[in-house]
């Protein structure tokens, strides 16, 4: 068996503060330009801006060595392998949402850190005991639908999909607006099984780990299903 990488040796080799704010800064500000709304930074679920900013996260995902695809409810997965493939992961992260006219990093700064790791960690994979995943949420603001933190509820097998007929203002619909995010190919997206990354053990509060449940194709399911 590979041993454990010595996480200090690796903290000595990582930039200093002031490159990592750097960096930081560089990625929240090419990020920050999509927007729903010019002179100010407004990004709703499933807006295009929402898209565009995804696709952005992936190739800044895909640019450090992480698989990143879309999932069925407009988050962005990426992964990392660890020592060998499958290994249960270390999730973080955050959204890419926001409210109305909103600061510069709530949410988007945690996707940014979590990118900042990758690359931290990517030379040091062979010997990884676990795996790494990135995750940028949709839906954490609920602003634009009647939602509640539904993409986070996706991941971890609580989505409603009473949820999916939700309306915004305009009178459009999640699952409409999900059809258009995806440009009307939802129902010819083949999802593999391992669409939601199933192995993820995140730390509780007392420190014990507890497993994810599994999220199988439910969210693709309900938009098959007719809207009553």
């Amino acid at each position: 068996m590979t041993d454990a990488p010595d996480f200090d040796l690796l903290a000595a080799t990582l930039p200093s503060a002031h490159e990592l704010g750097a960096r930081a800064f560089a990625m929240l500000a090419a990020l920050n330009r999509f927007s729903d709304e010019p002179g100010k930074l407004t990004r709703l679920y499933l807006s295009p801006a929402h898209r565009l900013a995804a696709d952005h996260v992936m190739e800044l995902m895909r640019a450090r060595g992480l698989i990143a695809h879309l999932d069925a409810a407009g988050s962005v997965q990426g992964r990392m392998e660890g020592r060998r493939p499958g290994l249960p992961a270390l999730i973080v992260g955050s959204h890419i949402d926001t409210v109305k006219d909103a600061g510069a990093y709530d949410g988007n700064l945690g996707v940014v850190a979590g990118l900042l790791i990758a690359e931290a960690l990517a030379p040091h994979t062979a010997s990884l005991p676990f795996a790494l995943e990135v995750i940028a949420f949709g839906d954490e603001e609920n602003v634009r639908f009647p939602t509640n933190l539904s993409t986070s509820a996706a991941l971890s097998s609580g989505y409603e999909p009473a949820w999916l007929d939700a309306r915004d203002a305009d009178g459009i619909s999640v699952r409409e607006a999900l059809l258009a995010f995806y440009d009307g190919k939802v129902a010819r997206w083949q999802v593999p099984d391992d669409v939601v990354f199933v192995d993820a053990i995140p730390l509780g509060a007392t420190g014990k780990m507890q497993k994810m449940r599994q999220l199988r194709h439910q969210v693709r399911q309900c938009l098959f299903q007719p809207a009553r």
